[in-house]
């Protein structure tokens, strides 16, 4: 029996929604390696199809403790993983592991036992926890020794799924994961051992999953279908099938969507049901490129959200930039701080407010995008209180103009990335900064900017980016990006281009939370116009505070 069952179990496991991020420090310090993934549940039953992929899902409440290979010493570190099977370890949750070690993740509880090997090679690693992934690490602990290559973990998992696949067909109701089957486990180990040993390893190259979409990537609370599209390739010019899984939680089997493929393209629709709740409700998908001989190598995956019925309000602020001495005072990443839009849950609390009547600016009219009717006028303090209907972020920006004489129009985009859950009633804090083209051209300067010209888009600003920024469809004059590339967060992450042609950009790129640099989320592609004369700002709705 080929093993096209068996490579559909290796569940994807690069996901951009709170895992997969980490610092990139200096690959000769000795801690501050990030690593994080999933943890799957062993197959059940007599799975010996395709339709194993129902019976594999994430396992949550499973303590996982990192140690040196063997596995035989200390405890360096322990993480837990989540609802979605997720875990993390990092230096901002103070359980970073050491660099340039081998490392045994072992995931015990709910009577199971689980396993891999990573190499602190490199700053992050992202790594799914299976059945197959134990039987290789078994393997690799009988007399590998301490330093084993990244190669030779991947010619063991291939051996294990092998070794699994044989040792299936014979018992197909086995379960290796559990804690009573360690023995019989340590057996289809050495099964895999010997196929090392012997050379007998199939040799084959994975196929390849890129430029992965999911149209919309929000719904309103209506549900609806979403639209996934992604190129695939295999250097071996297997045949190659794309499944889809959609998972809401551990413990529940994912809705299965097989996708056709054809010339290099995957495509398919997936339908989600109505959020009738008060909260977004998100869905996990993650693909599966099977070439029906090897392990799939993991793939990228998207967050599907279907937003509740009900709104968001939006508390505005109109400022200026410049107008009193305080604010010509502040550096450029205290003014940017400012800029930035906040997440309130529960209401307009105005706490921290930079309120002043010598930078507020009263009377400026507030229109937003893709929302009928819904504009006004800043008051004396300079703010105003909007409510927005949740359907108007359901292509995942929501944009809002201010203008006032002689200030250049400011375009807001909020953008709402993959992952993030927005609640009906949650406040959205917003910095709308109106100011002249002479204030606007120093700020470009400040940020070493050139390029500006009032004929064109002065400035497109993105904040809190992690890595990235694909800005097509325009061509900026000039541009400056400092993505964030530590946790310690002593980047701005903060991204500019200005002096392009007005016209309709297409973004995409990854955000990163601002209180803790791990965290990141993905977002695009987003189409954001861009007009002319008007300042632009692009900025992420993250998890509220």
């Amino acid at each position: 029996m080929r093993k096209r069952a068996l490579c559909i179990a290796a569940l994807a496991a690069a996901l951009l929604v709170g895992c997969g991020a980490g610092g990139t420090s200096d690959p000769g310090t000795t801690t501050g390696r990030e690593a994080s993934g999933y943890v799957f549940g062993p197959l059940r039953g007599a799975a010996r199809s395709r339709a194993m992929a129902d019976q594999q899902t994430p396992l949550s409440g499973l303590t996982i403790n990192a140690y040196l290979l063997p596995g035989n010493g200390s405890i360096l570190a322990t993480a837990t993983t989540d609802y979605l099977g997720r875990f993390s370890f990092s230096s901002s949750t103070s359980n970073a592991l050491p660099a340039n070690k081998s490392i045994l993740l072992l995931a015990t509880g709910a009577g199971r036992v689980l396993s891999a090997v990573i190499n602190t090679d490199a700053a992050t690693q992202t790594r799914t926890l299976t059945e197959a992934t134990h039987i290789a690490t078994l393997g690799i602990r009988d007399g590998e020794g301490a330093a084993v290559t990244d190669a030779r973990i991947a010619l063991f998992e291939v051996a294990a799924r092998q070794a699994l696949d044989t040792a299936l067909t014979g018992a197909p109701n086995a379960d290796y994961s559990q804690s009573g089957q360690q023995t019989a486990a340590a057996a289809v180990a050495d099964s895999a051992r010997s196929l090392v040993t012997h050379g007998s390893v199939t040799a084959n190259s994975a196929p390849l999953l890129s430029n992965v979409t999911v149209t919309p990537a929000q719904l309103t609370y209506t549900g609806g279908t979403v639209r996934i599209d992604a190129d695939v390739s295999d250097r071996d010019s297997d045949p190659v099938t794309v499944t889809a899984l959609l998972f809401t939680q551990a413990g529940a089997a994912p809705t299965v969507l097989a996708l056709s493929v054809a010339s290099g393209h995957a495509v398919g629709n997936l339908s989600l049901a109505a959020n009738n709740t008060a909260a977004s409700k998100q869905y996990q998908l993650v693909l599966v490129a099977d070439d029906g001989i090897t392990p799939p190598v993991p793939q990228v995956s998207r967050t599907v959200t279907v937003l509740p019925e009900g709104k968001v309000k939006l508390d505005i602020l109109a400022e200026t930039l410049y107008d009193e001495a305080a604010s010509r005072a502040v550096s450029l990443s205290e003014l940017l701080d400012r800029m930035r839009p906040r997440v309130v849950r529960g209401g307009p609390t105005r706490a921290g407010r930079q309120v002043n009547a010598n930078q507020s600016i009263r009377g400026a009219t507030v229109t937003v995008d893709d929302a009928v009717g819904v504009s006004g006028a800043t008051g004396s303090n300079g703010l105003l209180l909007l409510e927005v209907p949740m359907s108007a972020i359901a292509d995942g920006v929501l944009g809002m103009r201010a203008s006032i004489d002689n200030r250049v129009t400011y375009h807001q985009y909020l953008v709402m990335p993959q992952g993030v859950s927005l609640q009906a009633g949650d406040t959205v804090e917003v910095n709308l900064v109106l100011a002249p083209q002479t204030d606007w051209i120093t700020f470009a300067a400040n940020a070493n900017v050139a390029g500006i010209n009032f004929a064109k888009v002065p400035i497109l600003a993105c904040f809190n980016v992690r890595s990235g920024i694909s800005l097509t469809g325009v061509t900026p004059a000039g541009t400056r990006y400092r993505a964030i590339d530590t946790t310690s967060r002593t980047d701005d992450g903060d991204y500019f281009a200005a002096g392009f042609n007005a016209g309709t950009a297409t973004l995409s790129g990854v955000f990163t939370d601002p209180s803790d640099a791990v965290l990141s989320y993905a977002f695009g592609p987003a189409q954001l116009a861009l007009t002319a004369g008007e300042v632009g700002a692009m900025s992420a709705l993250l998890p509220p505070r």
